[in-house]
């Protein structure tokens, strides 16, 4: 194991690259599939930016979930309470946070979520219009 594995936090360490033989054919075909399709990129008929994006986030997706096997689930609760810590942070700071209940907490974050979801319709009006 290299230097930079052994290192750090354990949520910032992945497991060994893996080869492309253990992973399910299913998922190596649709690979060189997305990898062909690359080749069409701005070319009439080819895919849209968007589609690129999407079908990335997938495969992405797959092979981590592959690469990560039974540390997935672990390592998506991890991500969502350090989210939640540094939104908390941005909310109040060290002395502040203890003065405000969980119900306070709840409800400003609420209030935020609604905030940037209103900013996020209106963004998408304007481009729609």
């Amino acid at each position: 194991m290299n230097e930079e594995q052994t290192e750090g936090s354990s949520f910032f360490r992945l497991p060994n690259a893996g080869a492309w033989s253990d992973v399910e054919p299913a998922l190596r075909a649709d690979v060189a599939n997305f990898c062909e399709a690359l080749t069409k990129v701005g070319a009439d008929g080819g895919p849209t930016p968007l589609d690129v994006a999407q079908k990335m986030s997938e495969l992405a997706n797959r092979l981590f979930e592959h690469l990560t096997g039974d540390e997935r689930d672990i390592r998506q609760v991890i991500s969502t309470l350090r989210t939640a810590h540094a939104v908390a942070w941005d909310f109040y700071d060290a002395v502040q946070a203890t003065r405000v209940s969980v119900d306070e907490y709840m409800r400003a974050l609420r209030r935020n979520i609604d905030s940037f979801e209103n900013d996020l319709h209106e963004l998408q009006k304007q481009k729609a219009a």
